[in-house]
């Protein structure tokens, strides 16, 4: 459902901003790496990690895109990505993604790993 109409072999892409209030039955996100989601913030000739109240807005965010998914959520992350200038990031999986694995009700401890 996109804008209260049922969009049927479409994708819609959008923003996690602005997907706020609407529900999807499947939801894709990608890039999740930090650096990228959190996001890191760009000062006066430097990049920084964000500030805790920074932070705490980008995982509600993050949230809000999360909870889009009626039936199925993906969550995409690799090892790393290239920059606008072509340089590798080899960044690791956002630091939301680990604090939701480390969430997960205990399973078989072969199954799991930290």
């Amino acid at each position: 459902m996109a804008q209260g109409e049922e969009v049927i072999g479409k994708i819609l892409l959008t923003t996690c901003r602005s997907a706020r209030g609407r529900e999807f039955d499947t939801v894709i996100l990608p890039g999740l790496r930090n650096g990228i989601i959190p996001r890191n913030v760009k000062d006066p000739g430097k990049w920084r990690r964000p500030s805790a109240k920074e932070l705490a807005e980008q995982r509600r965010t993050f949230y809000v895109a999360l909870t889009r998914a009626e039936s199925i959520l993906h969550l995409i992350y690799g090892p790393g990505y290239h920059t606008k200038n072509g340089y590798w990031r080899p960044d690791g999986p956002s630091d939301f993604l680990i604090e939701m694995y480390r969430r997960l009700p205990a399973t078989d401890s072969s199954e799991r790993q930290t």
